[in-house]
């Protein structure tokens, strides 16, 4: 693969974790190249290794054994102080379990990391409440994350993630638990953003239909990337 131009180039990449007394092998030799703005889905069975690809994409864990290069910067060597600031200000994160604060407000969760990017009071709320419009929660700033239903839940997470307009976002299931509407919605945004704002997305999803907008789709198997399908 070439690696002119990538927003990642990863190369047998082997990644795995303890079981009890023995190890299991996730990832077994992976390649990939993913180029600037682009639109990516990782899809494949459940334990075919897409949750442990998007945990060492994001810097969250480090490979044992292959090479990640982030535009062009092979990583291997980073201190955990630079993994730590390219997750603060170029990486967002969508978990399935949310990470919210309970006791913070939904524009509060929203704007959680953007006084470590520099960004504070009016021009932070600002920024949270643009994001929150935009993914329909305009109604929900003052509530907290007990108060709102699990869909709910999952669009104040991506909105936490934009709101730091990072160069890529990586999201596992991110429609999990949304309605057809309020998925159309959200992925509207992300197409938008990855025009306006040159951002990227890769998602690990079972959603067909989110799928359906990707620009390319990567089939995991057994640890290792399938040849590369079309998207939309």
């Amino acid at each position: 693969m070439s690696d002119e131009g990538s927003l990642y180039q990863i190369r047998s990449l082997e990644h795995g974790y303890p079981w009890g007394d023995s190890h299991v092998q996730v990832l077994k030799g992976l390649d990939l190249a993913v180029p600037p703005r682009s639109f990516v889905c990782l899809v494949g069975p459940s334990g075919s290794g897409k949750t442990t690809l998007l945990n060492l994409m994001g810097f969250l864990d480090r490979p044992e054994r292959g090479e990640i290069e982030f535009f062009g910067r092979k990583t291997g060597a980073w201190t955990e102080h630079e993994l730590g600031r390219m997750r603060l200000t170029d990486v967002g994160f969508v978990f399935q379990a949310f990470y919210l604060l309970p006791t913070l407000t939904v524009l509060e969760n929203t704007t959680y990391f953007l006084p470590l990017l520099g960004i504070t009071g009016a021009r932070a709320r600002e920024r949270g409440e643009e994001v929150l419009v935009k993914i329909g929660l305009k109604d929900h700033l003052s509530k907290r994350p007990g108060e709102l239903s699990g869909g709910q839940r999952q669009r104040v997470a991506i909105a936490r993630a934009l709101a730091k307009r990072p160069k890529v976002i990586l999201a596992d299931e991110p429609t999990a638990n949304l309605d057809r509407a309020t998925s159309e919605t959200i992925i509207s945004v992300f197409k938008d953003l990855q025009k306006t704002e040159n951002a990227s997305f890769v998602f690990a999803t079972h959603d067909t239909h989110l799928v359906g907008y990707a620009d390319q789709v990567f089939e995991l198997r057994d640890g290792r990337v399938l040849s590369p399908k079309g998207g939309a």
